[in-house]
This record gives C-alpha cells, structure tokens and sequence, in this order.
C-alpha cells in the first residue's frame, strides 16, 4: 500500500491543556520511528514547538487579516508536492481561523482528491468547557477530518464521568469519533527543566548534566508510553517513511 502523508492538527483551543506538550510529544515519535516528517509551529505568540524543533519545524500564522496570515499554503503543499506527514501545533482560539482556512480553500476535498487526509488531535484538560469545545470541534469540521481525544492526565486523573457524559457520548457516536488515547503525567520537575532549557526529548533522556539517572528513567517511561498511546490509534501504520 502506497504511503499516505497525513496532515495531524493539533489543538485543543484551551490555553494550558498540554497541546505544546503533546505536540513535541508526537514529533519525538515520528523522528524515533523514522517517519518522513514536517513540523508547523502556528503559535506566533509562543512558538516553543520550532524553538526546540529546529530543522524539523517551521512558523506558520493564521490571521483574520489574509495578509498577515503566512505560510498557511506551505501546510498543504509539504504533504502534497513533498509527500511528508505534517504536524500542525495550533494556538489556542484558533478555532474559527482554522475553520475559515480549510473551506475557504476547500482543502479537505481537495485532500480527498489526493489521497491526503487530516487528523485533529483534541488535546483535552477534562474541565466541561473543553469537553463542550471538543463537541463543537466535531460538529463543525468536515467529517473526513478523523477527531482523536487527547486525554491529558497531568491535568485529571479519573475520566469516567467525562466519557460517560451523554452529551460527549452522543456527538462521538454521531460523528463516529471513538478514537482516543491518554497524554501520560511527566512530573513537573523534568518538565520545567525541559522547557526551561528547551530540550528535545531525546536530548532530554540523554542529559546526564541537567537530569539525574532516575529522572531520565522517568522521560524515558514517558516517551515509551506516549508512543504506545500514540502506536493503538493506528493512524501511523502507513505513514511515509524516511530511506534507510
């Protein structure tokens, strides 16, 4: 089977619920597993995402002014022209922009027609008003746009009251929304340090100046569990790969 650049977005919409986290997150994984790749980092405001990511990550801007909105086409054409995956790191209130971009441009059909498809990685902190921006984020986007719900354990532990919302229940079963997976907890003192020295993780899992053998052992764990998260949603089987 031909392999099928896909263009993930990642947002969420609520400032700190992890997207930045989650976005490096996925990053890593695709640089471990050899996957032919493209970062965007759309977050004018705090591009952490390409400060780390150098090389792999580029800027983008969206912008209710087309004129000052850049490097938007770029997203679509990396998959296209280059064949790569491309991640999308989203800011938060994002939502309409997005939504203005993809239809204004008729990039979902246009996607279809080339055998690219979009993922929207819904990174959640568990409170009711994300949950409900997750509900409208799958009523609004085009269905073709697979929805997976990052579920951020570092901001809330028990989610079962949250999946069993009847609300929530309905709009995934409507829009055949069942995917999701868990973002691991990566205790505050490896995280800080990380972000505070602008650490790749596997650069991060590598220091031995900034991080003690037990801390590395946790970055490690996490990576490890994040990719198995990542590795059940399948959305990764037959992405395109870098040649040996």
């Amino acid at each position: 089977m031909k392999p099928k650049p896909l263009i993930h977005l990642v947002g969420g919409e609520k400032g700190g619920a992890g997207k930045s986290l989650y976005c490096r997150s996925l990053i890593q994984y695709c640089l471990n597993n050899g996957i032919y790749l493209q970062a965007v980092d759309a977050d004018s405001s705090n591009p952490d995402v390409a400060r780390v990511y150098k090389g792999v990550c580029e800027l983008a801007k969206f912008s209710a002014n087309d004129k000052m909105s850049q490097g938007l086409d770029e997203i679509f054409e990396f998959a296209l022209e280059k064949q790569k995956l491309v991640i999308v790191n989203l800011p938060a209130q994002i939502h309409e922009l997005v939504m203005d971009w993809l239809r204004k441009n008729e990039l979902v059909e246009m996607g279809a027609q080339n055998g690219i498809g979009f993922v929207h990685w819904f990174v959640c902190n568990g409170g009711m008003d994300s949950v409900k921006l997750f509900q409208k984020s799958l009523g609004e986007y085009d269905p073709r746009v697979e929805h997976v719900l990052v579920k951020n354990l570092g901001l809330r532990q028990d989610w079962s009251d949250i999946l069993e919302d009847k609300a929530l229940s309905a709009a995934r079963e409507k829009y055949k929304a069942h995917r999701e997976i868990e973002l691991p907890l990566l205790a505050y003192l490896e995280r800080d340090r990380i972000d505070d020295y602008q650490l790749r993780f596997d650069e991060a899992e590598k220091d031995t100046e900034r991080f003690g053998a037990v801390s590395r052992q946790r970055i490690k764990k996490f990576i490890r569990d994040v990719s198995v998260q990542i590795d059940s949603t399948k959305l990764f089987d037959n992405a395109p790969r870098t040649e040996k």
